[in-house]
């Protein structure tokens, strides 16, 4: 039987961005279809561009399906809320997290990370990686693989400040990250003091929101 690493479906985490906003970050459910349905449709055509590699206008409905019925355990998906959107679907959410298990490599996972266009820049896309590095690690995932555009230096960038070398990919570069949390506390690269207090932010509420939810 698969069981997911938090005690309920219900689970909310309250997170807090580098300008002091307080979010909701929550797992993934079958009934988020609608929410990220208008989300993706709200995202600019570079940002759609950027996840897919290619022109993608619209979400299908097996996508849909694909993207927001998942166990947790070899599919991993976190949305990030604002208090607004959280009791409400009709606000979208600020980004989308997601892992994906690797069947010929249980122990790694690739990652992805979409974040809406006016929330970029906010640190909502550390928040969404630093999740999913705690909640990989705790389905015994070892390393998170995320495929870059070539075309998307900013994040190409980023993964280059967190100390990351990239491998050539026919489809652009390809970053693997540690999900181990000392990985990220002893590193010397500029970015990854931030992901460590980010992942030390989750992992702290992880943990203190956990023994509060057992539902």
């Amino acid at each position: 039987m698969l069981i997911p690493p938090f005690p309920s479906p219900h689970f909310r985490l309250t997170l807090t961005l580098e300008s002091g906003r307080e979010v909701i970050a929550r797992p993934v459910l079958p009934t988020d279809r609608e929410r990220l349905r208008r989300g993706f449709d709200a995202l600019s055509d570079r940002s759609k561009l950027l996840r897919f590699f290619a022109p993608h206008p619209t979400l299908t409905e097996a996508e849909l399906r694909y993207l927001t019925d998942v166990d947790h355990v070899h599919h991993g998906a976190w949305g990030l809320l604002s208090s607004e959107a959280e009791n409400s679907d009709a606000i979208p959410g600020i980004g989308i997290g997601r892992f994906v298990r690797l069947p010929q490599t249980p122990d790694a996972a690739e990652f992805s990370l979409t974040v809406a266009d006016e929330a970029q820049g906010s640190g909502a896309g550390r928040l969404l990686l630093a999740l999913l590095l705690v909640h990989a690690r705790r389905v015994d995932i070892r390393s998170l693989l995320g495929l870059v555009e070539d075309g998307n230096t900013k994040v190409q960038g980023w993964m280059r400040r967190l100390g990351l070398g990239p491998r050539r990919s026919p489809d652009g570069r390809l970053f693997s990250l540690p999900t181990e949390h000392s990985a990220w506390k002893t590193s010397s690269a500029s970015s990854a003091k931030a992901l460590a207090q980010a992942v030390a932010q989750v992992e702290a509420a992880w943990n203190t929101t956990g023994a509060h939810q057992a539902v």
